[in-house]
Parts: structure tokens; C-alpha cells; sequence
């Protein structure tokens, strides 16, 4: 019981940090190939990645907070993890917060992509609005 609990405990924040890159990668192609907003296509474009962006935070809530109530429920009730099961777990998010620091100034990047018209310019706006304050794409 002990193992199966830990490798969901550690395994989770693993499959975290695969789609921080996996995502992170999708937004980096995107900004070399996109470097400027063209068209509505590149607008099309850039909100596709950042739905995306927006329902990998959905996956990645689930796998870092997952294994802290498999914990809770293998120390409490179970009563087959201890504290050095709590350190282990502190290994992979930590490499899940080192993770979302890679990924930072490529989403500040991505927020501040330029536009060719002010049109262009204004939906990027919005849609980076949307980004920052909305849980989900309206779009």
C-alpha cells in the first residue's frame, strides 16, 4: 500500500512537470514562429495557444494537488506514510516550481507580442486580458 501510494504521491507532480514543458515548448515554437501578429490567421493562432494555456493550469492544478490529499489519506487514515514520505514529495515540486520559473519570461513574452495594426494590437489586449483574469476562454 505504501508504494502505491508514494509513486502516485511522486509520480503526479512527474507528469506536472512533463506538461509544464510539453506546454511551454507549444508557446516557445509559437513565438518563433509568430514573432509578430500579422493577420487575424496569427490572431486565430495566439488564442488557441493561450486556451491551451489556459486548460493546462486545469491538468496541472489536479497533479500538484493530488498527491497532498493521497498523502493526507496515506499518513491519516491508512497510516502507512510518515515524514520522510513528505520529504521525497517535496523533490518533484520542487523541480515543478523550477519548471514554472523556465517558463516565465515565455509567457511575458508571448503577453507582449507585437502587432502589425492597432486592431491586431487591441485584440491581442483582450484576449491577454482574458488570459490574466478569466479561469477560461470565452472563445
Amino acid at each position: 500500500m505504501r508504494v502505491i501510494l508514494l509513486v502516485l504521491c511522486l509520480g503526479m507532480p512527474l507528469f506536472g512537470i512533463a506538461s509544464i514543458f510539453y506546454f511551454g515548448h507549444q508557446l516557445r515554437v509559437f513565438l518563433f514562429q509568430v514573432p509578430r501578429i500579422n493577420s487575424e490567421r496569427d490572431m486565430e493562432i495566439f488564442k488557441r495557444i493561450v486556451a491551451t494555456q489556459m486548460y493546462s493550469i486545469f491538468v496541472l492544478a489536479i497533479l500538484l494537488i493530488s498527491p497532498w490529499l493521497i498523502f493526507i489519506y496515506g499518513a491519516m487514515v491508512a497510516k502507512v506514510l510518515a515524514l520522510i514520505d513528505f520529504l521525497y514529495m517535496m523533490v518533484p515540486f520542487a523541480g515543478a516550481f523550477l519548471a514554472t520559473r523556465w517558463m516565465r519570461p515565455f509567457i511575458q513574452e508571448a503577453k507582449q507580442i507585437p502587432a502589425i495594426s492597432k486592431e491586431l494590437e487591441d485584440a491581442r489586449d483582450k484576449v491577454v486580458d482574458i488570459w490574466v483574469h478569466k479561469a477560461l476562454p470565452p472563445w
